[in-house]
């Protein structure tokens, strides 16, 4: 998974295909947060790169 966000859009890829892609203005900054409906999560390996 990949998810890219440039100001207040947010773009989200699994395995090089497009799957998401929102404009959202709610916030300007803030913590990442990852999660699940009503079900666990496991990360592993995370990276993250700011691309300026």
């Amino acid at each position: 998974m990949q998810i890219a966000a440039r100001g207040a859009s947010l773009t989200s890829y699994i395995d090089g295909k497009l799957v998401n892609q929102v404009t959202d203005f709610s916030y300007q900054s803030g913590p990442i947060a990852l999660n699940v409906w009503e079900s666990k999560t496991a990360f592993r390996d995370l990276r993250f790169r700011h691309l300026h």
